[in-house]
């Protein structure tokens, strides 16, 4: 088979994740006999598979969506009665590391940037000479 409309990698890997989920399924069962609670416990089985590895859970998550774009896929052409798959929620992975995390600003850091508008507006208005062009700007409280 051939991939005309995406890469060979992608292919590729539409391919090893369905084989996965053909394993968990088995491959004699006939998807309009399935219901959408039948693959609630894959998180747990593709956990179980590999014992020295391990399966991340962004694998497996991965292997969820691509599962359930099939099965939208055959829902629209009438090959299934159900348009997809009901996983169980995956936990949100906490490494704990806080420098990748979204952080706000601190009140120091917040002063800092205010400052420092104000300072580019200030060299702007210098600049251009008239106050007016600014008139949109606002004074950012002390």
């Amino acid at each position: 088979m051939e991939a005309v409309l995406i890469v060979k990698g992608r292919l590729g890997t539409i391919k090893t994740h369905l084989a996965h989920w053909l394993d968990f399924i088995g491959r004699d069962t006939k998807l309009k006999e399935m219901e959408r609670t039948d693959c609630e416990n894959y998180f747990h089985s593709r956990k179980k598979t590999r014992k020295k590895v391990g399966v991340s859970q962004n694998t497996v998550a991965n292997e969820q969506s691509t599962i359930n774009a099939m099965m939208h896929w055959l829902y629209k052409r009438n090959e299934t009665y159900i348009e997809a798959f009901d996983f169980k929620p995956l936990k949100r992975i906490d490494r704990g590391d806080e420098a990748l995390r979204r952080s706000i600003f601190t009140v120091d850091e917040l002063l800092a940037i205010r400052d420092r508008l104000e300072e580019y507006v200030g060299e702007a208005k210098r600049d251009t000479g008239s106050e007016d062009s600014f008139s949109f700007m606002f004074k950012l409280p002390r």
